[in-house]
């Protein structure tokens, strides 16, 4: 019977077993740390169209060209008249040298510039009321066909030139001036 003594371990086998099981034993260890995942990139919203901050930037450019735009404009009304009106005469009394008055109001910085001609001679008085437009106002006691043709109208500054040079005083009685495309009425 050799066979068991094969099969079943001698006594003095089983303190060497002992041994080894508690060589073979592993302690556990904590696990090591593992690198923390990159995140992928954010998924593409961009549907082909404009990011918001080019549209607001273009936005700022447009108002700030704009409002230079404005201002350069004004500044350039405001010296429009600077060597003197269109004509030097005043057509209406024939004897009194026109001078230019510019009143300069400001609305947000930008400069608005009216202007207001005047006889040195008599009342009369041109005042701006479009870009080369005037509104005239004349005094019936200096002039009185003046004041009933031209008084109160619109006047083109080709009109008050061509008036300066052939005044309604200057055709023969009963007699209408030349009707001027320019000008309304």
């Amino acid at each position: 019977m050799t066979t068991e003594s094969a099969t079943t371990p001698a006594p003095s086998d089983t303190p060497a077993l002992t041994e080894i099981a508690a060589v073979i034993t592993v302690t556990p260890q904590p696990p090591r740390p593992t690198a923390a995942p990159t995140p992928a990139p954010p998924a593409s919203t961009d549907s082909g169209g404009v990011r918001p901050e080019l549209v607001l930037a273009g936005l700022g450019l447009l108002l700030i060209v704009g409002y230079l735009w404005l201002y350069l404009r004004g500044a350039a009304t405001a010296h429009r008249y600077a060597a003197g009106f269109v004509i030097d005469s005043c057509p209406v009394c024939k004897s009194g040298h026109l001078h230019v008055e510019a009143r300069v109001e400001r609305s947000v910085g930008i400069p608005n510039t009216k202007h207001v001609v005047r006889c040195d001679n008599c009342r009369s008085v041109l005042r701006e009321v479009g870009r080369d437009r005037w509104r005239y106002a004349i005094d019936r006691a200096v002039n009185p066909r003046m004041y009933d043709r031209l008084n109160n109208r619109e006047l083109h500054e080709a009109t008050i030139r061509r008036l300066a040079e052939h005044s309604p005083d200057d055709m023969p009685p009963g007699s209408e001036p030349p009707r001027i495309e320019d000008d309304p009425g």
